[in-house]
């Protein structure tokens, strides 16, 4: 895991559709200038910042006394030769020029230069680059001495520069320097630190940096969803926990806002909820939401949507009437989009009526003694309807069937998961009885698929048999 966004941590850019500032040691406030844009295709991870090499940039005040630093990014050049492209700076053009640039040269070396109050460094390195290659590229100063790194190797040696603590005499610039010379091509995982974090050569991080206290856990049983928290055990990997409100928990793919606010699924579960949750924005958390809007009657598409985080509502012009189901697709950085969250509704006069649970389905009568008879059914929410708050059961006979007004309600169950249910009924009088049950919540139910069966008795057979039952049509 590529922990790295700690406390030391000033600036972070993971430039993932967006330019929001990650860092955990102090988040700086960017400006796109002139629309730097962003691609999930020619990209380190998830998506890379692409800059024109004409007028874009980004850029933020920083206000942070360095005593040491480290800056480093991958970067991906679309044109070499000619001119001085410049990854990034922060020296002013003139007067107090303390700070830092990484650039690279007309010769297609790259050059590390940075100058405190005692004077200047610039290490050239002996590498080239090349055009549509990913490089990564660290520049770092531990308070006397200062090295720079090419994908992880060491450059031009050791230079000596002490100094005194300082601040940045220009904005700290992403793809160019004041006054110029632009950078063309691609950037990745833009980072500031105020420690020097690498002192020998190294290995290149391999995924996005993350902050360990999302990831030092881990949520058991992974096979099944869990409601709540004693139903299942935290193991935190690396970090000693005392109890849950000694830190944060955030899961992989999983929407959260607080830990009493939602339900904890495993990784291949979706959620079926949208309006009351927060989703994690950085790390591996999903960075926007594809929102599908489809007629359920012959399955087209009607309308679509995309929004990034921390947007978690979408807006569609009312449909025409009928059910519709909304599919919401929430993506995530390198991984892509993950399984769909879906919910249906229907849209009738022009208001969105009430959502429905599903239909119980598998429905079987047994008839036991003094005649009783035992209804069963199973209830699966499929993630794509509200949950019933009970089943309501009834009766009818040939002479008054349930198709016209669900016959005699003769009990109700309460819902608690999905699974199998089951309801005995008292003596019956009449024989054959239909029998159907109905989902129901406290503003609405559904009928439309509720199942019947009938139940034909059997005058030789001992009581306690299971006696054979088909589907009402």
């Amino acid at each position: 895991m590529a922990f790295g966004n700690d406390s030391n941590t000033i600036a972070l850019l993971t430039l993932d559709n967006d330019i929001v500032d990650d860092a955990l040691g102090g988040s700086l406030t960017w400006t796109n200038n002139n629309g730097v844009t962003f691609d999930n295709t020619i990209k380190k991870f998830g998506y890379s910042g692409v800059f024109n090499g004409s007028n874009q940039y980004l850029d933020a005040s920083d206000t942070t006394s360095y005593s040491a630093f480290t800056v480093d990014c991958w970067a991906r050049f679309d044109t070499v030769g000619g001119g001085q492209q410049f990854i990034t700076a922060n020296r002013a053009g003139s007067g107090s020029r303390y700070g830092w640039e990484i650039l690279k040269h007309t010769d297609d070396t790259v050059f590390f230069v940075m100058e405190t109050d005692e004077g200047s460094v610039a290490i050239n390195s002996s590498s080239t680059v090349s055009a549509n290659t990913w490089y990564h590229f660290a520049g770092v100063w531990d308070g006397s001495t200062a090295r720079f790194f090419f994908d992880g190797t060491q450059e031009g040696g050791d230079s000596s520069r002490g100094g005194s603590a300082f601040q940045p005499s220009a904005n700290q610039q992403i793809g160019r320097e004041t006054g110029g010379n632009y950078f063309d091509g691609r950037i990745d995982e833009f980072r500031i630190s105020n420690v020097a974090r690498w002192t020998s050569n190294f290995t290149p991080p391999t995924e996005p940096y993350t902050s360990p206290s999302e990831f030092d856990f881990t949520v058991r049983p992974f096979s099944s969803a869990v409601s709540s928290l004693s139903a299942f055990t935290i193991r935190p990997n690396s970090v000693a926990a005392s109890s849950l409100s000694a830190f944060t928990l955030r899961p992989k793919s999983v929407a959260e806002s607080s830990l009493s606010a939602f339900t904890i699924r495993p990784e291949s579960l979706a959620f079926t909820t949208f309006s009351a949750v927060t989703f994690r924005p950085q790390g591996y958390g999903p960075k926007r939401y594809n929102v599908y809007i489809y007629d359920t009657a012959d399955g087209s598409l009607v309308d679509s949507t995309t929004v990034n985080h921390p947007t978690v509502s979408a807006d569609f012009t009312t449909p025409a009437d009928g059910t519709y189901r909304a599919d919401i697709w929430p993506e995530y950085m390198w991984e892509g989009k993950y399984p769909q969250s879906s919910i249906i509704f229907t849209i009738s006069g022009g208001v969105l009526q009430p959502l429905l649970p599903n239909a119980p389905y598998n429905l079987s009568a047994t008839l036991g003694s003094a005649g009783r008879v035992t209804v069963k059914w199973i209830y699966n929410s499929n993630n794509q309807s509200v949950a019933p708050s009970q089943f309501n059961v009834y009766k009818g006979t040939t002479g008054s069937p349930l198709a016209v007004d669900y016959g005699t309600a003769i009990g109700t169950v309460a819902y608690s998961t999905d699974g199998e249910y089951s309801f005995t009924t008292g003596t019956l009088s009449e024989i054959p009885t239909i029998f159907g049950v109905r989902a129901e919540t406290a503003a609405a139910y559904e009928e439309e698929n509720t199942v019947t069966v009938t139940v034909t008795p059997d005058a030789t057979a001992p009581e306690d048999i299971p006696f054979q039952f088909g589907w009402e049509q």
